[in-house]
């Protein structure tokens, strides 16, 4: 199928979509970003492309078959994802037989995500996968080192520089440059954006409501009509995670228009291959601050909707725990527990009423960890907000995720 740009330069060089980084050149050496798409613009990376020639694979370099198949490859560059090998079913998806001879036809376009404020960056554009010029026998031995060539490509360029990836742009980067085919290698576990799965009530709410406002919120890729195959899904979680994410990337692909495989078998990974952050834990008490006070947050997450009852108590009361160790340690004298609501429409009675109650049962669970500091509990309904809102006064799933939450003080 002959392949058309879904993403276009604008007038000076840069990329109308927001959020892509090309770490290639045009092919007259101008170092302004290339589209993923713009047939005939982009020039790999000079690491990228000596990193081909080094395997001899150059022809990499060069744009592929515009009336073959044209595969997006997304891969996740933190976590122990980042030292994924690329599965053997997609290697030999790339590496399929045309007109007898074994050799690839089409094109690849390969994109890296990784790292919480970095953007998804584009690695190859719409690569060769064979010498155009190679006869039947060189082409079958090119059709077997295609692997080598795409890892090296892959291993050449620059990986994430802090934790957490936004899964959901990089979706949507790799559905505007694709035509046929999208494989995702990741394990889905984004820390920011809107699949940020603090804020999704992860592996606990239904993956139907998480995927709804995801669509609400007009950030579905536009998979229309495309195969999109994902691999290493929840991987590293377990089996009620698995489970989760992976009926959440199925009908989040589905819902945009996708025609969808989230495969269950496991990516081989080498974590010493490449060196890549770790992505944070979803915990659901985290410190956010340090020094004369010490600041601790429990995520809306952790609280079951509408509820003070906890989703896993088991996890909430083993980190009240370790701040109880700390607040004994320090001979901390006084701590306040704060808790916070979203105004979200509702009386601010009620918004107040279930910050108190939150407060009121995470000083509970402290106090049962016999420590001897004064505790106090308050509830500040919407008063206090930390996110938004939008420049209507209203705010987002996201902002309200973030507002509801109580906070505790050491000192």
């Amino acid at each position: 199928m002959k392949r058309t740009s879904k993403i276009a330069l604008g007038a000076a060089g840069g990329l109308v979509v927001a959020g892509v980084v090309a770490v290639g050149i045009h092919e007259s050496g101008s170092s302004s970003p290339a589209s993923p798409g713009a047939a005939g613009t982009f020039a790999a990376d000079p690491a990228v492309a000596e990193a081909l020639a080094a395997e001899q694979c150059s022809y990499m370099t060069k744009p592929g078959d515009e009336n073959g198949t044209n595969t997006v490859v997304l891969v996740s560059r933190t976590g122990l994802m980042g030292g994924a090998s690329l599965p053997t079913q997609l290697l030999d998806a790339l590496g399929e037989t045309s007109g007898g001879q074994d050799a690839p036809v089409g094109s690849l376009t390969l994109i890296t995500v990784g790292g919480k404020n970095e953007r998804p960056r584009v690695v190859l554009d719409g690569a060769a996968l064979t010498d155009p010029k190679a006869g039947e026998k060189r082409a079958e031995r090119l059709a077997a080192k295609l692997p080598a060539c795409v890892t090296a490509a892959l291993d050449a360029t620059p990986g994430a520089t802090e934790p957490g990836s936004d899964e959901l742009l990089a979706q949507q980067v790799a559905a505007q440059a694709a035509q046929d085919r999208v494989v995702v290698v990741s394990d889905g576990e984004a820390n920011t954006g809107l699949l940020d799965l603090r804020i999704q009530n992860y592996a606990h709410g239904d993956p139907a409501d998480a995927v709804a406002r995801v669509a609400d919120a007009g950030q579905l890729p536009k998979f229309d009509g495309i195969n999109v195959t994902y691999f290493g899904i929840g991987q590293n979680r377990t089996e009620a995670e698995r489970t989760w994410l992976r009926s959440f990337y199925t009908e989040m692909c589905i819902a945009a228009g996708g025609s969808c495989t989230v495969a269950k078998d496991l990516v081989p990974v080498d974590t010493e291959a490449r060196n890549v952050p770790a992505d944070p834990p979803l915990e659901a008490v985290t410190a956010i601050a340090a020094g004369p006070k010490t600041v601790y947050r429990v995520d809306s997450a952790a609280f079951a909707a509408n509820s003070t009852d906890l989703v896993d108590a088991d996890a909430v009361v083993a980190a009240l725990t370790s701040i109880a160790e700390t607040a004994k340690n320090n001979r901390v004298q006084k701590i306040t527990v704060g808790g916070h609501a979203c105004d979200d429409t509702s009386p601010v009675s009620e918004l107040v009423q279930i910050s108190q109650q939150r407060a009121d049962k995470i000083a509970g669970l402290l106090q049962q960890q016999g420590v001897a500091a004064a505790i106090t509990a308050t509830g500040f309904g919407a008063e206090q907000p930390v996110s938004g809102p939008e420049s209507d006064g209203t705010y987002t799933f996201a902002q309200c995720a973030a507002n509801r939450r109580v906070e505790i003080v050491l000192g």
